[in-house]
């Protein structure tokens, strides 16, 4: 899925947004620097 907005609204908006269109029964919330490997959450 991919949302788009004609002007940055910024990251905790990007973030709200992405929660709440979410569709899965778990919302995993991560950082892309110095995060483990997405296998390593255990789910």
């Amino acid at each position: 899925m991919v949302i788009r907005y004609p002007q940055n609204r910024g990251k905790g908006c990007a973030l709200r947004t992405g929660v709440l269109r979410a569709r899965g029964r778990l919302v995993l919330v991560s950082d892309a620097d110095l995060s483990p490997p997405i296998e390593e959450w255990g789910y």
